[in-house]
């Protein structure tokens, strides 16, 4: 397999660009400029209620200023303007902020600060005027002033050399508290200059991934008006992800763009664009599903956005945990009637959507069908948690519906004990695994139902005839158990 240079997705990227459209044209100081506003007690007010007044009525503005506001709000999470602000946008925006905040933290901090902007008053926007009227620029409210800075924009225009530019100076504090002049507000609007060296460093690596050779040629072919970077690359176990907003006119959507691991083979390439295109059929509740998807200038897909696994849960409630066996075993009734064969169920491919930081969330099954293409060309330790793999994953057996069922059923043990099935070094657990030698989940969680036992015993038996004769059965004892203990 071949990796690609950090901050870049492709080598050929820098040599190549200057055949490409130019870079997008930054953002005007305006959103900057109303951003610093908020560090300010007079003007915090309507600075945020115009940055709200902007995203709601130019979608195209929207993720900038989300953006924006995400990097000051974890930079600062005491900043009370900054937090009513993006609760102000939360109605409409709401997934947006939380798919940001899993951008720019970790999910445990994105959740508390979600929970802050959830619980925060948000601005009223109903008292404000926000048409333009006919007559003097120079006479304009503040608001009136920024919508006009954003029409002139949207007509080409340049929006620094107005009269409404200079009404938002005269509002815009200086210093002693006096009107700000023109180099006062230039240097507000500059003021991200001044953020952490890691946070510049990030941007600027987003940057040359936009302008990229590999992004360009992705977007132009992609089904998406606009294919937007909203992070650097990320390591993916079947290759590299970047998190991307995709427009369809004006309809936004929150994606992964992975790009695979190439294997040079011929072989690899037509199993893996089958997979694909097998993928790319799949839709129903409890899956991750495909969006788009290529083969030039290299295999990529747009997938749904994700923002943790099963991984980084500790034990579920029983209630919880058993809806999620029900869940996770439908999707995988929905996969075998597709014909795939998933081969790599781990808690790593048992997804959450970045929506749920409330934790009310439902699980969806992840790299659907990649294991059993990437398994012919790599060793199964580099794609899959062994403490999770089928005893005929050992053995250079066929992988079949039957692997899937027992991978889900060890699945399903984590969930509801809070522990692997197995645990030891890499050989220990193998000799475990073809033992079929492991605590009863009942054990472990005494709170659980007896017929849980059962139904992980048969799941996971060693032998692939012992265990369910297919998905749907499996799925039909899990949903029984659910409804005798709903």
């Amino acid at each position: 397999m071949t990796t690609d240079r950090e901050g870049s997705p492709d080598s050929s990227g820098d040599g190549e660009a200057s055949e490409l459209p130019p870079p997008r044209e930054r953002t005007h100081p305006l959103v900057s400029s109303l951003c610093a506003g908020l560090d300010d007690s007079e003007t915090a007010e309507q600075c945020g209620v115009a940055l709200a007044l902007i995203a709601n009525s130019q979608p195209r503005k929207t993720s900038h200023i989300v953006g924006r506001l995400v990097e000051l709000v974890v930079a600062n999470p005491e900043s009370a303007a900054i937090i009513r602000t993006l609760a102000t946008l939360g109605d409409q925006h709401g997934r947006e902020i939380r798919g940001a905040l899993m951008t720019e933290t970790g999910y445990s901090d994105a959740r508390q600060l979600y929970g802050l902007v959830e619980y925060a008053d948000p601005w009223d926007l109903s008292g404000h005027e926000t048409g333009i009227p006919d007559g003097d620029e120079s006479d304009l409210s503040f608001i009136s002033a920024v919508m006009r800075l954003v029409e002139l924009e949207e007509e080409g225009r340049d929006p620094l050399d107005s009269d409404a530019w200079t009404r938002l100076i005269e509002e815009m504090p200086g210093e002693g508290g006096e009107s700000a002049s023109e180099e006062e507000i230039e240097l507000a609007a500059a003021r991200e200059d001044g953020r952490p060296r890691s946070v510049r460093r990030r941007d600027r690596r987003i940057e040359r991934i936009a302008n990229s050779r590999l992004f360009r040629v992705i977007e132009s072919s992609s089904r998406f008006d606009e294919l937007e970077v909203l992070s650097v690359l990320r390591n993916h176990r079947f290759g590299k992800t970047i998190r991307t907003r995709g427009r369809v006119g004006t309809e936004e959507h929150a994606l992964t763009l992975l790009l695979f691991h190439q294997v040079d083979s011929s072989a690899f390439r037509r199993l893996l664009t089958d997979r694909l295109h097998a993928w790319d059929r799949l839709d129903g509740n409890g899956l991750v599903t495909v969006a788009d998807w290529g083969d030039s200038p290299r295999l990529w897909a747009t997938v749904d956005i994700v923002g943790s696994s099963l991984v980084d849960r500790d034990r579920l409630p029983r209630r919880e945990a058993l809806a999620h066996a029900r869940t996770l075993s439908r999707a995988l009734v929905t996969i075998h009637q597709h014909g795939i064969v998933h081969g790599g169920v781990d808690p790593l491919t048992v997804s959450y959507p970045p929506t749920g930081l409330d934790g009310a969330v439902e699980p969806m099954l992840d790299m659907i069908g990649l294991t059993a293409v990437y398994r012919r060309f790599a060793d199964t330790d580099t794609l899959l948690d062994i403490r999770y793999a089928a005893p005929e994953q050992f053995d250079e057996q066929n992988i079949d519906g039957a692997t899937d069922i027992y991978q889900l059923g060890a699945v399903l043990y984590r969930a509801l004990t809070g522990h692997p099935p197995y645990e030891g070094d890499a050989e220990a657990v193998r000799e475990q695994i073809r033992a079929g030698d492991r605590t009863p989940p009942t054990e472990r969680n005494p709170d659980l139902p007896d017929a849980v036992d059962d139904i992980i015993a048969k799941a996971m038996a060693t032998q692939k005839l012992l265990r369910y004769d297919n998905a749907t059965r499996f799925h039909q004892e899990i949903r029984q158990l659910c409804d005798d203990f709903s």
